[in-house]
């Protein structure tokens, strides 16, 4: 199909710069957001900040609070960098150094599949391969960059197969798979791909198959712990969930991978017309790449076969509807930059096929910087949080009602507060103390819409059981009930 060249060293030299200017390009991404509304915090990130601070005093928990699948490992990173630079900058920080990290992990597994060269274009693509995976994973989002490194970090260690393997290597994995186990259950994708290539020396013996399953209840000892006490929670309950694993399917190929891979614009959904020449070129690599054969080490299936765990476990699980502005997908992502990886090293025999796939490359970047400013006005936390807390503090105010995306940062912000929040519930000890207190507020943040139109029906149910004092602060209403009348004991649909 193309005219095969007799070097490949130019493709090589011209890779190592855009390797480069991918990884400039994915610094000024993450500073760009952080500068954008896109950065700011909603109740999410501002759940790991908080646990952060719990950590820093000494009481540590096993899951995210009221998500009993998900592990609390990032939690330690984040309250080191909080301990170290202060809670404001470790929020900004510390997933800045979990996406290096992701990075550095991804070269080093791609190093085991394409040449070095490549290796280190995918490190690049890895910090700016489309606007929603950039926007994931520059956030301390709970587990899903954890979940990311110890996926990661467990394919290496299974696929190591350049010297002989001791039985501290298996109790490695052991440990590394126990840990993604705890973390979270997207673990099992990584999980099934690294046992269709573990290096089989691994499990050699006897001894090494023990070693294994107790260096992997070492690693996974807090879910074990946690669910022993709850009487397996973690199991027993599941997220809501809607539609069959077909619905899933056909959100899986009609929203969820055109976002993370940057063909539809995350939020709103729009599809991105330029991003169909990058398709066209994927298309016409992977004929180049069919026709030629897949020759090579068993190692170069691992694209394939860990995209089919992803698609497969996504199909059946409860949230495979919910796409989440692309975070749920972000699992997939090393698995995509690996196969076009060996598109690359197919397409570097031959002139055209090199031009191709740098042309690709630049199309990733500039597609990533067009969709992040096509949609860097959203917002999905509140700002200005410390005129409110101002607020609060001089109506001797300490706890909370409100909506869910709002209360946590504003815990997070300032210390003494206890918030309850309409739903979501993640910490009922809080939601008790702030309905066991005298003096309470509820508080709304107008320029979210289903924070106003809560207002517009609650104010008038709490105004006729009680007296209310009623203030805005910016772009909040707060009210001051008389008495605490939680949002359960009003008549809310008597006041529309």
């Amino acid at each position: 199909m193309f005219e095969k060249t007799s070097s490949t060293e130019s493709f090589d030299y011209w890779f190592d710069w855009a390797a480069f200017i991918c990884l400039v390009a994915g610094v000024f991404f993450v500073i760009a957001i952080a500068r954008s509304n896109l950065g700011v915090y909603n109740s999410d990130e501002a759940i790991a900040g908080l646990m952060a601070r719990e950590v820093l005093d000494g009481k540590f928990e096993a899951f995210f609070w009221s998500q009993d699948y998900g592990g609390t490992v990032a939690v330690f990173l984040l309250a080191l960098v909080t301990f170290v630079f202060g809670a404001d900058l470790a929020m900004r920080l510390t997933p800045s150094i979990e996406l290096m990290l992701i990075a550095l992990l991804s070269f080093l597994l791609f190093r085991r599949i394409v040449p070095t060269s490549l290796a280190r274009l995918g490190g690049g693509l890895t910090m700016c391969a489309s606007a929603a995976w950039i926007w994931s994973v520059s956030r301390p989002m709970l587990f899903y960059n954890s979940t990311l490194i110890a996926g990661l970090l467990l394919l290496i260690l299974a696929t190591n197969t350049t010297s002989k393997p001791r039985i501290r290597e298996t109790a490695w994995v052991g440990l590394v798979a126990g840990i993604g186990w705890w973390t979270s259950p997207q673990s099992l994708i990584f999980l099934g791909a690294s046992a269709m290539f573990i290096d089989r020396r691994l499990l050699a013996t006897t001894k090494k198959i023990v070693v294994l399953l107790l260096s992997f209840i070492l690693g996974s000892l807090p879910w074990w712990w946690s669910n022993i006490e709850t009487g397996f929670d973690s199991i027993i309950k599941r997220p809501p969930g809607q539609g069959t694993p077909l619905n899933h399917l056909h959100t899986q190929f009609v929203t969820g991978f055109p976002v993370i891979s940057g063909l539809r614009e995350p939020f709103t959904l729009k599809w991105i017309p330029l991003s169909l020449i990058s398709l066209s070129l994927v298309v016409i690599l992977g004929i180049s790449y069919f026709r030629r054969g897949t020759r090579g080490s068993r190692l170069r299936h691992l694209p394939s076969v860990g995209l089919s765990f992803f698609v497969a476990f996504t199909a059946v699980i409860p949230t495979g509807w919910f796409v989440g502005g692309g975070r749920y997908y972000v699992f997939a992502v090393p698995f995509l930059i690996m196969g076009l990886l060996l598109l690359f090293d197919n397409a570097r025999r031959y002139r055209i096929g090199q031009l191709i796939s740098l042309c690709f490359v630049f199309l990733v970047i500039f597609n990533t910087a067009r969709s992040l400013s096509a949609v860097k006005e959203h917002q999905f936390g509140p700002t200005n949080l410390d005129e409110v807390s101002g607020s609060l503090q001089k109506s001797s105010v300490q706890h909370v009602y409100g909506n869910y995306w709002s209360m946590y940062v504003m815990a997070l912000e300032d210390q003494r507060l206890k918030v309850s929040p309409f739903s979501t519930d993640r910490n009922s000890n809080w939601s008790q103390s702030v309905r066991n207190s005298s003096r309470v507020a509820y508080v709304f943040w107008l320029p979210h819409s289903a924070e106003s139109q809560k207002l517009a029906v609650l104010e008038p149910a709490l105004e006729s059981v009680t007296k209310v004092e009623r203030s805005v602060v910016g772009d909040y209403v707060i009210l001051i009930p008389e008495s605490n009348v939680p949002p359960e004991d009003l008549d809310l649909a008597g006041s529309q």
